[in-house]
């Protein structure tokens, strides 16, 4: 039945297709006529949409295409389609960080400096903020990282990292210092890139926040533990 419904799911848009094309034709002989400028004009943004259209659902045809031969040639290996969808949940569950993953990678601990400030010294300088936070994570995912998590916080599309007080929230949840950030991908290279020459390691560093960067081959980031609410977003539909 599934096979089936992709099928006529397929023919539809192709039908679609045929008729935006028709469109687009007919539109260009008229265009080829002798019209005022404003119907020109008109006309040429019909077509243009008329192409926008096609386009997408060309697009769509190619995914449609696409999962039929794959959904096809599971059942032509006695392969059930409910394993191939289940095999598909799980890498979109692993895209939307709902699942717990392993792999090499790199843990650094901060902690808030010891140092004392002296009378012309603002006490703020010697302690870990937000930004801080956000500037090591921003490098490490500019150098490749797959996944990063805060003190155990998987970080999701819409995760803000922000100050509350003498604590910074991440999804929600209130955390201080000592900071652990984890993170999964070339553990080189993500060490490489935070001890750049002037970058934020180095800054840290300077007025005394304990740095400490550990290579592992097995950093384990658990998966989102929060809950995700969309009351405006809604997905798109077709070629919208």
């Amino acid at each position: 039945m599934v096979g089936k419904e992709w099928q006529l799911s397929l023919g539809f848009v192709c039908v679609i297709l045929g008729f935006l094309s028709a469109v687009q034709f007919r539109t260009q002989q008229r265009l080829s006529s002798s019209l005022p400028d404003s119907r020109v004009e008109e006309l040429t943004t019909v077509l243009k949409e008329a192409e926008k259209k096609r386009d997408s659902l060309k697009k769509e045809v190619k995914v449609l295409r696409s999962n039929l031969s794959k959904y096809e040639q599971a059942a032509s290996e006695g392969e059930s389609l409910i394993a191939v969808m289940n095999t598909e949940l799980k890498k979109m569950r692993l895209i939307a960080g709902l699942t717990k993953v392993k792999g090499e990678g790199l843990i650094i601990y901060l902690e808030d400096s010891k140092l004392k400030a002296n009378l012309a010294e603002d006490t703020e300088l010697f302690l870990i903020h937000e930004e801080d936070l956000l500037k090591v994570v921003n490098e490490l995912f500019a150098a490749g990282a797959e996944v990063v998590s805060i003190n155990g916080q998987r970080m999701i599309a819409n995760t803000e990292i922000r100050c509350a007080g003498p604590t910074i929230l991440v999804n929600g949840t209130r955390i201080a210092s000592p900071y652990e950030i984890s993170a999964i991908g070339s553990a080189r290279g993500l060490e490489s890139s935070l001890n750049m020459r002037g970058g934020i390691v180095e800054m840290l560093r300077a007025v005394g926040i304990k740095v400490n960067l550990v290579k592992s081959s097995k950093v384990v980031i658990p998966a989102f533990s929060g809950a995700s609410h969309f009351d405006y977003v809604e997905p798109v539909e077709g070629g919208e």
